[in-house]
């Protein structure tokens, strides 16, 4: 017999109404080679980014915001794949692939694969422990 045995389910299983914002940390390992000019430029190998996605999802009726294991599965089954382990340069779109852009371009798409009632704030892109950059929505 368990210590909670005796607890039933509430009267009221949402608190509130309200929105909450849902924080996600992932990190992804690639090469990427970054121009500063057409012939001036450095090659980042093995290179790990963290990343940080902040999304707003209202509470629904049972008490809960969008499942983070379903924003987790978009993230790993869509985007990933087109970052961990690869050459930046040829996976992602025709682009200078610096922080900045790259940060860009998984705003972008996570704002086509998020559920319609949830709101991406903002992508936070580390590409070192002390550097990173955040773009918003």
């Amino acid at each position: 017999m368990s210590t909670l045995s005796h607890i039933q389910a509430p009267s009221n299983f949402a608190y509130k109404k309200e929105q909450v914002t849902i924080h996600l940390h992932y990190t992804f390992t690639c090469d990427n080679r970054i121009f500063f000019f057409k012939t001036q430029y450095k090659d980042l190998l093995n290179h790990t980014y963290r990343l940080t996605v902040d999304v707003n999802s209202p509470i629904d009726e049972s008490g809960l915001a969008t499942d983070f294991m379903a924003i987790d599965a978009l993230y790993h089954n869509k985007i990933r794949p087109l970052l961990d382990g690869q050459i930046l340069n040829e996976t992602l779109v025709n682009m200078n692939t610096t922080a900045e852009n790259i940060a860009l371009w998984i705003r972008d798409e996570f704002n086509k694969i998020l559920k319609p009632q949830d709101d991406l704030i903002k992508v936070t892109l580390y590409e070192s422990t002390n550097h990173g950059v955040t773009v918003t929505n």
